[in-house]
């Protein structure tokens, strides 16, 4: 008797650390998605002239944009050209000069 109500109360604890990770699950999955949106938003509210960090670290400053493409000026004569999703930060006025 004693071994049939140890196993009833195994599977109680094993369902319950299975909801409370659903749970977990669920929220960290919201909380990423939020991010992702408002990053989303901030690259869509770039202008010429912020300072953006690229993929690899260059920090430069937007100088155009085109379709789904954004130029950044990353020294006095030198542009490029990176995918809006190839931004990783945008840098306040103060930072990284």
């Amino acid at each position: 008797m004693d071994t049939a109500a140890n196993g009833g109360n195994m599977n109680l604890i094993l369902m319950g650390m299975l909801a409370l990770f659903m749970v977990f699950m669920i929220f960290s999955t919201r909380s990423q998605k939020k991010r992702e949106e408002e990053k989303q938003k901030q690259i869509s509210a770039l202008e010429k002239g912020d300072r953006v960090v690229i993929l690899g670290g260059i920090i430069g400053t937007v100088a155009g944009f085109k379709d789904n493409t954004i130029e950044v000026k990353i020294s006095e004569n030198t542009k490029i050209t990176v995918l809006r999703s190839g931004i990783v930060a945008i840098l306040s006025k103060g930072e990284a000069n």
